[in-house]
Parts: structure tokens; C-alpha cells; sequence
């Protein structure tokens, strides 16, 4: 690898930054990603902040800073850390000058947190954290809110995330509206099904909170008979965002989340949806574009076949008045011919 690639750091060094600045940006800053990050701070022994932390810092709340263990080993005390080469780039669609403002906007700071409790949530929040109530969970062990005609958001995780996850989505709603987008639950015209969307600059971007599981052989003795079920689900405590159509389908769509915790990924989260609503212009307005593309062919291939059956009448009454003179000459040589057999028949017998 190119020496010139490589970052040295101090073990110390490293240990104050990542307690300082959060693993993400950290993680921008050398280039790697979080898992990369933890298993370099797990190498050299370091400790990392564990969940909650910068949300106790952020609310001033006493935040314990895990020291740093002696290790003696002269070779682990500096760090030497390889970024990951950057992907060949793509070229990006052409936005708009309100999307490219938007943007622009969405990668400032301040970094937006989420709170350890959930203070005067937002209406959407408030009506889905009603409708939790009663809600059983799925074969996959996942709860929904209920739907009772109310507006609720598309979220899908275990009982014991629900809390976790208001807490996340009330954040990111109030996030998105101080950037001047915002979200709503919308019924599909398509199929129906209702979706949570939200809206950057008349561009709607679905989106749905879950949880991860994994999916594990049961015990030969907890298996429901000899043709039971023989797998269980368990849940990870991941929450992802994804792009699925809708909380109340199977479907799982595109994750719009990186490895790692939501609640840290919020600034990265309003990037990637505006961007996704830059795109969203950018694919209405080709379709419409195809669109006009096609009528146009359309429009002609009628405005030709009209001018062909024109033709082909115009061809067939030439036909017809050539059929009726060749028909008409015909008759007049016939017409001759007869008059002229009479006249010779009548100078014969003397009639004339």
C-alpha cells in the first residue's frame, strides 16, 4: 500500500479524539469506516465511548469517560491507520439550484442528537406512540403501531425498542423540518397502502424505521412437532432506515443507514434524503421527457397512417376513374363497331 495513505497516530492521541468527537466523524476523518475504527481501538486496547454517552454529554448530564488501560507493549503505542481507498467516483445527476442549496444547508452543522427522553414530541410521534398500545407483535417478533385511520409513521421494531425508537424519529422529524422539508404519512394511489414520505422541494421520499433480526434454528426440543416451526427470530437492537414501500409490507427496500447507530447518523440521513429527492426530480422529469418522447412518436405514426389511408384513397379513386375510362372506351368501340355492322348491313339489302 502507499506509504503516502498511511495516518500515524498516537495510542493517547487516538484515545482523546474519539472521546471528544464523535466515532462518525472520526471515521470521515481517516477515511475508514466505524467497523474498521473499533477493531484498530480493540487492537490497541483502547476503550470507546459506549451507547448513550453523547446523549448524556449533549444534555449536560454526567457522561463518565472510560481511562485508557495501561498496555506495555512499546509497538502498540502508535497507531498506524490505512484509509480505505475512495471508490471510483460517480458523476453526480444535475440538481437544482434549490435541491443544490438544500444540501448544502443539510452538511452544516450542528450535528443533531437525539435526546435520552422524548420532551413535547411531535404530533405524528405523539398520535404513533398512541396506537403502539395493544399492538402484539409479528411472527418476526416486530410491533407495529395500529392503524385506526389516524396518521401514524411507518415503524416496525421489538417492544422494547419502541421508546428508542419515538425518541430517534421525533428527532429526525424536527431535523427535517428545520431544514425546510416535511413529513407525512400518505396514502399510495397505486396500491393504496400507506407510507411515512419525507418532502424536500415537492419531491416525497419514503422511508420506514425497523429493527434488524436474525433468523435462528430453534432447539431440537422447542420445535412444534415433527413438521413444526423450526426457526425463531431474534431481534439485534439495529435500527436501520430504508427506503421501504411501506411499514406494513414484507418487503424490506434500499437501507439509506451506514453500520452503526441511527441516533449518530441523523445530519447523514437528512444528506442522503435530499439527495434521494434531488433524484426523485431528476427521474420524474425524464419520465416525462420519455413521456412527450413517446406521444410525439405516437402523434406521428398517427398523422402518417392518416396521410397512407389518404394516399391509398387518392391511389384507389385513380384506379377506379381509370377502370370506368378503360370501361367507357370500351363501350364506345363496342357502340362503333355495332354502327357501323348496321349501316353496312342496311347498304346491302338497299335499306338506305
Amino acid at each position: 500500500m502507499d506509504g503516502s495513505r498511511v495516518i500515524t497516530i498516537g495510542r493517547q492521541d487516538l484515545y482523546d479524539r474519539i472521546w471528544t468527537t464523535p466515532m462518525m466523524a472520526v471515521c470521515r476523518d481517516y477515511g475508514i469506516s466505524n467497523v474498521g475504527l473499533a477493531k484498530v481501538c480493540r487492537r490497541h486496547k483502547i476503550p470507546c465511548p459506549p451507547r448513550g454517552y453523547w446523549a448524556k454529554k449533549h444534555s449536560e448530564k454526567s457522561a463518565r469517560r472510560t481511562p485508557l488501560p495501561a498496555y506495555p507493549d512499546p509497538e502498540r503505542q502508535i497507531i498506524k491507520i490505512y484509509p480505505t481507498p475512495p471508490k471510483q467516483a460517480v458523476p453526480a445527476p444535475a440538481f437544482d439550484a434549490d435541491i443544490v442549496a438544500l444540501l448544502d444547508k443539510a452538511r452544516q452543522p450542528p450535528m443533531v442528537t437525539v435526546p435520552a427522553t422524548l420532551h413535547n414530541p411531535h404530533p405524528l410521534v405523539r398520535a404513533t406512540r398512541t396506537r403502539f398500545d395493544g399492538a402484539r407483535p409479528d411472527p418476526h417478533n416486530l410491533v407495529r403501531p395500529l392503524w385506526d385511520g389516524e396518521p401514524t409513521l411507518a415503524v416496525a421494531v421489538g417492544s422494547g425498542g419502541v421508546p428508542r425508537a419515538l425518541r430517534f424519529l421525533d428527532a429526525l422529524i424536527k431535523a427535517v423540518e428545520r431544514l425546510g422539508g416535511r413529513v407525512a404519512v400518505r396514502t399510495r394511489e397505486r396500491n393504496g397502502k400507506r407510507e411515512t414520505v419525507a418532502e424536500f422541494c415537492g419531491e416525497a421520499v419514503p422511508f420506514r424505521l425497523r429493527e434488524r433480526y436474525r433468523q435462528m434454528d430453534k432447539p431440537v426440543g422447542k420445535r412444534d412437532g415433527l413438521f413444526g416451526d423450526r426457526c425463531e427470530y431474534v431481534l439485534t437492537g439495529e435500527f436501520i432506515l430504508d427506503r421501504g414501500p411501506s411499514c406494513f409490507d414484507g418487503v424490506y427496500g434500499q437501507d439509506t443507514t451506514a453500520a452503526g447507530r441511527v441516533e449518530d447518523q441523523i445530519n447523514e440521513i437528512l444528506v442522503r434524503l435530499v439527495t434521494e429527492a434531488g433524484k426523485a426530480r431528476v427521474v420524474r422529469r425524464e419520465r416525462e421527457a420519455e413521456h412527450r418522447r413517446r406521444e410525439e412518436q405516437e402523434r406521428f405514426r398517427r398523422e402518417q397512417a392518416e396521410r397512407e389511408r389518404a394516399e391509398r384513397a387518392r391511389v384507389e379513386r385513380l384506379l377506379a376513374d381509370a377502370e370506368a375510362w378503360r370501361r367507357a372506351d370500351a363501350l364506345r368501340g363496342y357502340i362503333g363497331v355495332v354502327e357501323q355492322l348496321a349501316l353496312a348491313r342496311r347498304v346491302s339489302t338497299g335499306e338506305g
